[in-house]
């Protein structure tokens, strides 16, 4: 499971974003979960749009986003009882639809790309 919130702003436009996803993952050796892993999994994501001109009226619009990801990645568990754990992986996924707003669909469709890092540990 993961979680991601993102929020952009660039001149009269106000972007942001609320992800949610999951993937299974599998282990390259005997020795999971340590080593390394590949995944496949599914990504929600909720994205809304404001558009405010100076001296104008706001238009807003919001639309949500599925699409699959692979990842893949290693893991290290560190320390006498194994329980500190630092990763690095890659993941690619592809999002499928459009948003509309100012009366123009505008696709936002495509690859997104990303590099996870993650530090963890077990009591």
């Amino acid at each position: 499971m993961r979680g991601l919130y993102w929020g952009y702003e660039t001149g009269s436009w106000s972007w942001s974003a609320i992800e949610a996803g999951g993937s299974y993952r599998g282990f390259f050796g005997p020795t999971a979960p340590a080593g390394g892993y590949w995944g496949v999994g599914a990504e929600a994501l909720s994205l809304s749009a404001d558009y405010s001109p100076t001296g104008g009226t706001t238009e807003s619009a919001s639309a949500l986003f599925f699409g699959p990801k692979v990842e893949v990645g290693y893991r290290w568990l560190l320390g006498d009882k194994k329980n500190f754990a630092i990763g690095i992986g890659g993941e690619v996924g592809y999002y499928f639809g459009s948003i509309e707003i100012l009366g123009e669909k505008m696709p936002f469709s495509g690859v997104a790309f990303g590099i996870p890092v993650s530090i963890g540990y077990a009591w």
